[in-house]
């Protein structure tokens, strides 16, 4: 498991009779006193589902794709950025009931309070990741890049089993069970399988539920 710097990690606060999380662990007195007061604290989104790393995951010499196009919908993928917060922010918090049904549990994400700046330094960790290989985040985009459509997570497993990949993804609420989440349905395992060095995949929410990956030991 990794370290994680409290001043990642976003911390309980009451206002208004409501826990809300809008504010990260000055440090390790905050951090420690809101373990005691609330129980829990809310890791980033990235140090959520990479903290099964390994030392050496992908191959040092593997360049992940810079730009992939959806086929027969117009759209592509490209790794996301911090600049492309302000059509996350739309997205997520437009979606947000589904995905946290589908990543609450597992992630904690995303939250009701979700900020801006909050998912701007959660991109940004993304893609600092990413220069390294150590866990990847393809945002999908129409043509113009004017909206961000839903997200591809290819991640280092986390849980027993054997898989050397963790593999998920979503579209907006307005594109789920229509054409576009079809083709994304369809392309992923077969993109991952045509162009990344893995060997035993695992696609939870598809292979197996999130209550059932949950339910496993971890790594």
């Amino acid at each position: 498991l990794r370290a994680v710097p409290v001043n990642l990690i976003q911390v309980p606060a009451r206002r208004n009779n409501q826990t809300t999380f809008d504010r990260y662990a000055a440090g390790p007195d905050e951090f420690f006193g809101c373990l005691s007061e609330f129980h829990y604290v809310i890791l980033p989104r990235k140090l959520r589902h990479s903290g099964g790393m390994t030392d050496v995951w992908l191959p040092t010499d593997f360049v992940a794709p810079s730009w992939v196009e959806l086929p027969a919908t117009g759209h592509h993928l490209r790794p996301i950025h911090p600049d492309d917060t302000p059509l996350d922010m739309i997205a997520v918090m437009g979606s947000r009931e589904r995905l946290w049904s589908i990543y609450g549990k597992a992630w904690g994400w995303p939250t009701e309070t979700m900020s801006a700046e909050a998912d701007r330094e959660d991109l940004a960790r993304h893609a600092d990741e990413m220069t390294r290989n150590e866990s990847f985040n393809f945002a999908l985009f129409d043509a113009d890049e004017t909206a961000l459509l839903g997200c591809v997570y290819v991640d280092p497993p986390e849980r027993i089993g054997g898989a050397d990949a963790e593999i998920s993804w979503w579209v907006i609420d307005s594109l789920h069970q229509g054409p576009v989440e079809e083709a994304l349905d369809d392309f992923v395992p077969r993109w991952i399988d045509a162009v990344w060095p893995l060997s035993n995949p695992r696609y939870v929410g598809r292979d197996l539920t999130w209550e059932a990956w949950l339910a496993l030991p971890e790594l």
